[in-house]
């Protein structure tokens, strides 16, 4: 019986010749050799024993004949998987660094990738990069913890050869979505200054990393850091003259509005996407208490949803004023209201919930002459890069709070960049695969952790068998880790 391709194909190559035969409905995988029969005077094949089996789900089944000869060798087990994946779905990354930092893109290269392998700081790293396969392709990186300081202390003095990576990632036509976090520190030696934190309500000593994303793919384009008393607002016209933006459109969140930022984006010749603070004088009293259905121009259905719209001329600048209800913000505020009533909030009472109408209200400032629904949609955009911040903070960015040194402080926030552009190369392979839904980034990262290669002391090396629903799904997310196996 003729073995079939798709059996063929899991055919296991590392301990020599072998051959599939077909026993009783079962697929099983022979060791083969070939031996002098004195007889005949010539060769003829010798069958060793059955090193597993192959079915078409879960591919080549190693027995205790295939891995006995490999575990008599000593071996050292490398973190492969998650590093490869994120290398394969980005490759421009290095390219692009090898470009900007000709001397040290390997350092680069592996402490970003480290960090998104796990909780990396400067005393783990020796331990974590001996730990992974990074080290068998940049051997001659040094990651003691001495090391990586003095590193972190030179890269962080080269901000100009960061704005030379980031700057290709602004492209001409882009919309950009400009948005603030900030990371607390106690560290105030450095950029660290105390200023007002919407979250916690009070100030903090924290820095501020202001972020440019493309709308589109929502990838980090480009960045700075701010001392933590710096608000967003006043550092827009230098952020948007260092990444040398051009013809593009500026969406930005409520913090970046003022009438200086309008005339300086103008001026540019730039659009933008703006919104106003929730008390905002332009919005009429018509749209405070007692407000009507009635006064909007139209309503559109987003998302299974009614958002009822207005569009007014603003000055005489050519400027638009674009107001929005949405239907299910205003009941979901008017809920959290109420929630905070019958917990006797201070300062809260019923009274209050007749009295404030603009729940679900909320207005942007443009230059761009458009229907309503296409300025909501264009600003929906920065909505989903929340996910980026979440993991900026939670997984790449603990080691803030002991940068002691403004230089290092951005050495780390450009490592950090580093990071999110693969993190976020994971995110858009996710989304053109239509995968995003039943998939997160770290679910796939934590799958590909589990994915290692290992070394033999004689000189053979093989990465760990998975399951093939594991290489189904890296296949269509367009991985192949096992093309060096």
């Amino acid at each position: 019986m003729a073995i079939p391709e798709e059996i063929k194909r899991h055919k296991p190559t590392e301990l020599g010749a072998c051959e599939i035969r077909h026993i009783g409905g079962y697929y099983y995988v022979y060791l083969i050799s070939s031996v002098w029969d004195r007889e005949k005077k010539r060769a003829k094949k010798k069958t060793g024993k059955c090193i597993g089996k192959i079915n078409e789900r879960d591919g080549f089944i190693p027995n205790e004949h295939y891995l006995r000869p490999k575990l008599a060798l000593k071996a050292s087990i490398k973190c492969y998987g998650v590093y490869e994946l994120l290398t394969q779905l980005s490759p421009r990354i290095v390219k692009d660094l090898q470009v900007a930092f000709p001397d040290v893109w390997r350092e680069v290269t592996v402490i970003a990738l480290l960090r998104l392998g796990g909780r990396f700081t400067a005393k783990s790293a020796k331990a974590m990069f001996e730990a992974s396969y990074l080290n068998d392709l940049y051997p001659d990186v040094a990651m003691s913890q001495n090391t990586v300081g003095s590193f972190m202390a030179k890269l962080g003095e080269r901000r100009d050869e960061m704005v030379d990576f980031m700057r290709p990632y602004v492209k001409e036509g882009q919309k950009l979505i400009f948005d603030g976090t900030n990371i607390f520190t106690s560290c105030s030696d450095t950029y660290a200054k105390r200023g007002y934190n919407t979250a916690a309500n009070k100030k903090r000593t924290q820095v501020r990393v202001l972020y440019v994303f493309d709308a589109e793919s929502h990838s980090p384009a480009f960045y700075r850091l701010l001392p933590g008393n710096v608000v967003d607002k006043s550092s827009l016209e230098i952020t948007v003259a260092e990444s040398g933006a051009r013809d593009v459109v500026v969406i930005a969140d409520k913090g970046f509005y003022s009438k200086a930022n309008v005339s300086f984006l103008m001026k540019q010749g730039l659009s933008f996407i703006l919104p106003l603070q929730d008390n905002t004088k332009y919005l009429k009293h018509s749209f405070g208490e007692g407000i009507s259905r009635k006064i909007f121009d139209d309503v559109f259905i987003y998302h299974g949803r009614q958002v009822w719209y207005k569009k007014e001329g603003l000055g005489d600048e050519g400027n638009h004023l674009y107001i929005y209800m949405d239907e299910e913000r205003r009941q979901r505020e008017e809920t959290h209201y109420l929630e905070q009533v019958a917990e006797a909030y201070e300062g809260v009472d019923k009274e209050g919930f007749f009295s404030e109408s603009r729940r679900g209200v909320f207005a942007f400032v443009s230059n761009m002459d458009e229907h309503p629904k296409r300025i909501f949609l264009d600003y929906k955009g920065r909505w989903d890069i929340e996910q980026c911040f979440d993991y900026l903070k939670n997984v790449v960015s603990p080691s803030a709070p002991y940068q002691h040194s403004n230089e290092k402080l951005e050495a780390w926030a450009f490592l950090n960049h580093v990071s999110l552009l693969y993190f976020y190369g994971l995110v858009k392979a996710l989304r053109q695969k239509n995968l995003d839904a039943e998939y997160s980034p770290q679910d796939v990262i934590d799958l590909c952790r589990n994915i290692v290669k290992v070394n033999l002391d004689n000189k053979q090396s093989f990465i760990s068998e998975t399951t093939q629903k594991t290489k189904d799904f890296l296949k269509g997310l367009g991985v192949d880790l096992f093309r060096n196996n």
